[in-house]
């Protein structure tokens, strides 16, 4: 299953990143990650499949090019290159809601993850 993960650039919690895509991944094999290059969720999910010889397509916003539309823009080709079956969301700020209200719109199911004093995930 093609999956994308999104996130905040300061989103820390290792543990609960595997966590969540290991069960997801005990379900229905994760065949492609998609994430965005920054800090914080997306390299914690990077280092996730790449220890699991998972293979990653890595999207970087083009801040130079783009500025403040960069995350939005690379938002949007994620979606539109990567395909993803699934989009998994982990706590963050504009970037994060953005990406799932788009995948949302494209009807790839998005489901938020974040907890609540020590509840477990939603995937």
């Amino acid at each position: 299953m093609r999956v994308l993960v999104c996130g905040g650039h300061r989103y820390d919690d290792w543990a609960f990143i595997v966590s969540v895509l290991d069960r997801l991944h005990a379900r229905r094999p994760v065949t492609l990650l998609i994430e965005g290059g920054a800090t914080g969720a997306d390299n914690l999910a990077r280092r996730w499949a790449l220890a699991r010889g998972i293979e990653v397509a890595t999207y970087r916003a083009d801040w130079d090019r783009y500025q403040h539309r960069a995350e939005p823009i690379r938002n949007a080709q994620m979606l539109r290159e990567g395909r993803p079956e699934l989009a998994v969301a982990f706590k963050g700020g504009r970037a994060t809601a953005h990406m799932v209200t788009i995948a949302s719109a494209a009807l790839v199911p998005a489901p938020k993850t974040w907890r609540l004093s020590g509840q477990v995930g939603a995937v």
